[in-house]
């Protein structure tokens, strides 16, 4: 393909991945429902990660909305990458992981590690904030919140359901694959 071409094309893969609410170079497949998603197979070979989108201004960016969707360690190595901009150290890593056990919102952990030293020198612009921001305040607020969260959950439980079905599938295909060598 002439330059042109391969530059418009790349342009409006990550154009689409934007739209979909899925980070930068992120393939996506369809499954059994015929529903999209990130191709996770992959993310049970290699850890799946996405790199920051380093923009070329003074303050990069960081879609909170993206960094959200991941879970356990790989939420805390992400949050590094996208608000520290490094790799996540043993001490770090453990400490975040603490707090998510013991119970901590994800947002509250973002927040945490941009208002850090660190994530101040670091000056990155929070975007897609204003939803998962609204949450977290909403389900701080004592009794109400409790309610308001039984709520929200209550209504995303269909999303949940066809993500734990999605988890399931996958792996399901890794067992297979491994079975098969």
């Amino acid at each position: 393909m002439p330059p042109d071409l391969t530059q418009l094309r790349e342009q409006i893969e990550l154009e689409a991945a934007r739209l979909r609410g899925l980070p930068a170079g992120t393939e996506v497949v369809e499954n059994k429902a015929g529903l999209p998603r990130q191709d996770l197979a992959r993310a049970f070979e290699e850890e799946l990660v996405f790199e920051p989108s380093i923009d070329s201004s003074d303050s990069p960016v960081c879609d909170v909305r993206a960094i959200l969707r991941f879970d356990g360690h790989d939420f805390i190595r992400n949050c590094y990458r996208q608000i520290l901009r490094r790799e996540a150290d043993g001490d770090g890593l453990s400490y975040y992981y603490d707090l998510l056990k013991r119970g901590k919102k994800k947002f509250e952990i973002v927040l945490r590690m941009r208002a850090s030293r660190e994530g101040r020198i670091a000056r990155i612009r929070l975007v897609r904030w204003f939803w998962p921001g609204l949450y977290f305040v909403v389900v701080s607020i004592p009794l109400i919140g409790y309610v308001a969260e039984v709520l929200i959950e209550t209504l995303l439980w269909p999303r949940t359901l066809t993500k734990l079905v999605l988890r399931q599938e996958l792996l399901r295909e890794k067992l297979n694959r491994l079975l098969q060598k």
